[in-house]
């Protein structure tokens, strides 16, 4: 990957999976860190998890979601 100063990247991630793994969503963010912190010269937008509208807040996914 060739990324440069007029670069711009955006990474969103889903709300789908957020509650599932703990173990896999902190293996991901080790992975962002070190993605980042090569293409240091490029700039990189990390979107928040978006709140889930179609459940309730109490919900097991919603309170993971807020956990973030």
């Amino acid at each position: 990957m060739c990324l440069g100063r007029k670069d711009v990247l955006v990474i969103n991630g889903g709300t789908n999976n957020s509650d599932k793994n703990s173990t896999k969503r902190s293996w991901i963010l080790v992975m962002m860190t070190q993605f980042m912190q090569k293409y240091n010269n490029t700039d990189i937008i990390d979107v928040n998890i978006p709140a889930r509208h179609d459940l309730g807040k109490d919900c097991k996914t919603s309170l993971a979601i807020q956990a973030y």
